[in-house]
């Protein structure tokens, strides 16, 4: 079995700060500041939604930190604070809707979307002449399983902030 490792103060602060910088871009991008832009027929708020997801990584992991850090399954140390905790829950929460949201408009919204599509076997290749439905179909999945994981992730975490209510 792999040795399991620990997250660090240390290590979320650095791996927060590069997520702060990934997320940074793509905001002010679909704003309009900046060297990035959006594709022609790209609503401004996928570009916020795309940085966003990077950006609440940050706050996560921020939150990591400022916790001391983490035990090797991602659960934060016994002495951290119920603060910390909420932060972490709601910050990987909004992670998950903001890919949801970003998944569900790729797969139902208006608009032409572009795919492409290769599959390569021994002596062949494919190409579909329309790889758009197939890339709906598959945004699509992912949607609905995205949504169902907040579902579940939503009440798996209020029960679980409810019993640590309960036993201070």
């Amino acid at each position: 079995m792999a040795a399991q490792t620990q997250l660090t103060r240390r290590k979320a602060l650095a791996i927060g700060v590069l997520c702060l910088a990934c997320g940074v871009g793509p905001v002010f991008g679909a704003l309009g500041v900046g060297p990035f832009h959006l594709s022609p027929g790209v609503p401004v708020w996928m570009g916020v939604a795309a940085g966003s997801a990077f950006l609440l990584a940050a706050v996560l992991l921020f939150a990591d930190a400022a916790a001391g850090g983490t035990n090797p399954d991602g659960t934060l140390l016994a002495d951290a604070s119920p603060i910390a905790r909420f932060i972490q829950s709601a910050a990987g929460l909004g992670i998950v809707l903001v890919m949801g949201s970003m998944a569900t408009w790729i797969a139902f919204g208006r608009g032409a979307r572009h795919f492409s599509m290769t599959i390569t076997l021994p002596f062949m290749t494919y190409r579909p002449a329309n790889p758009d439905l197939p890339g709906r179909i598959a945004f699509g999945f992912g949607a609905i399983l995205i949504w169902a994981i907040v579902i579940f992730g939503t009440v798996a975490a209020i029960k679980k902030h409810l019993a640590r209510l309960r036993a201070t």
